[in-house]
């Protein structure tokens, strides 16, 4: 896969002040985020961005329009010839022709009439339908949902309920301080209809795209008959402006959408031309730590993170993981990564530097060996951050020259402003190495 699609993920927003405003969206809001500037090879998922992926959008842009109806109508009037590749969003309902019944649907979609049902690409890359007007909604699993959610703008009149990580109620910290009075959970488990539900029937839910792997056909039927759209978010790769684009149209929040669509697009964009000076020979060798115990394999969205960063995964095993905990460790001795980054999930906003420490220690025991570990290359980044934030953070790491050391910090501010919350960014530390503390 192309660097630009798959290390997207995450959450954004606007400003830094003078020459640091390298990717300001003033201006710009309102503009076609697409960046290829034609929307010929859609069907490689590696040539687009910007594009809202709900069938109507027969133009392949980021909005549904007059022009799509328009585009429509071309076909059905012969002016033009469908390239179902190139376009396949004009076929509003799928059925494998272009009629008077898309440019209906097409016309409802731009009036955004009550009751019309959406189709939609979801976060798992499958279509799925939500009907409008969608208003209410459960936000199900921190670091994908809550995140797309924050930069959309939805509030706590909008919000039922929503995960809170670490698992603290009671607590849930500094990023959801604007949905002070919403029910906070530790887990919503998809499976609990009861549970999911117990704030009220929402219009949707909006979920982490892994975890209904395992509901029953029975427990998607109570969703269904209730009226709810379960809505899997695309959180962890993959072209996340575009699901942004899909979500932001569905809850009526496009210029939120754009405005993060954009973002995404742009810090990509200063990632690519910054790693672009760099000969691939010279990219630095990376073993990349993430969820408790896995080493990522040549499988894993972290090897082409990692090439996308200007980094090289130092794997030669396959599949999305190996196992590195205490007990099966040893074989990292084979290796000598210049860097391990670790990614943490409980690192984030209010994390205490006791707290922080402690788990830099204990993970840092079992590659202790390593060079990487001796002289401080072994990195520590929040894993509360959207990817594409951690990836700016860990870009800007190793190669602060051509991209600069404060580009993560940078970057994070913007996603503050979007997010809407009051944070200081700089009082607090998202990616650490073991100079940290030795300063």
């Amino acid at each position: 896969m192309d660097k630009k699609i798959i290390a997207i993920i995450a959450v954004a927003v606007i400003v830094i002040a003078g020459a640091a405003a390298f990717f300001m969206l003033n201006g710009d809001k309102n503009k076609d985020t697409n960046r290829n500037g034609e929307n010929s090879d859609y069907g490689d998922e590696t040539m687009y961005k910007g594009v809202m992926n709900v069938y109507g959008n027969a133009n392949m842009d980021a909005d549904i329009d007059s022009k799509d109806a328009d585009f429509i109508k071309s076909i059905i009037d012969k002016k033009t010839s469908w390239n179902k590749t190139a376009n396949p969003f004009a076929d509003t309902n799928s059925d494998g022709v272009i009629d008077s019944k898309d440019l209906d649907q097409v016309n409802k979609l731009i009036k955004r009439t009550s009751g019309t049902v959406v189709r939609f690409v979801d976060g798992n890359d499958k279509i799925s339908t939500a009907t409008l007007p969608l208003s209410k909604i459960v936000m199900s699993g921190a670091n994908g949902p809550e995140l797309i959610c924050l930069a959309l703008g939805f509030t706590k009149n909008e919000v039922l309920m929503y995960d809170v990580f670490p698992n603290d109620p009671a607590n849930p910290g500094s990023l959801f301080q604007n949905f002070k009075g919403v029910t906070a959970v530790s887990n919503v488990n998809l499976a609990d209809y009861d549970a999911t539900t117990s704030a009220g029937i929402p219009d949707a839910i909006i979920y982490n795209n892994y975890s209904d792997d395992s509901l029953t056909d029975e427990q998607l039927k109570k969703y269904a008959d209730a009226g709810i759209a379960l809505i899997p978010s695309k959180s962890m790769e993959g072209s996340i402006g575009d699901f942004a684009l899909a979500l932001g149209y569905l809850f009526d929040k496009v210029d939120k959408a754009k405005a993060f669509s954009n973002w995404c697009n742009k810090v990509i964009d200063k990632i690519d031309e910054a790693t672009a000076k760099i000969k691939k020979s010279d990219y630095p060798s990376v073993l990349y730590w993430y969820g408790g115990q896995a080493a990522a394999g040549t499988g894993s969205v972290y090897n082409e993170l990692l090439a996308s960063m200007g980094a090289t995964n130092i794997a030669d095993w396959e599949g999305d993981y190996k196992v590195l905990n205490k007990d099966n460790c040893t074989w990292v001795l084979d290796y000598d990564p210049d860097y391990v980054f670790r990614t943490v999930g409980f690192f984030g906003y209010d994390t205490t530097e006791d707290a922080l420490k402690t788990q830099f220690d204990n993970y840092g025991s079992m590659i202790s060996q390593l060079n990487a570990y001796k002289e401080d290359r072994y990195v520590f980044v929040a894993g509360v951050l959207p990817q594409i934030l951690r990836m700016a953070y860990l870009a800007s790491y190793i190669h602060p020259t051509e991209l600069g050391a404060d580009f993560g910090n940078e970057c994070h501010k913007e996603l503050i402003q979007m997010y809407g919350i009051d944070y200081d960014v700089d009082k607090h530390p998202f990616i650490v190495d073991g100079k940290h503390w030795k300063s």
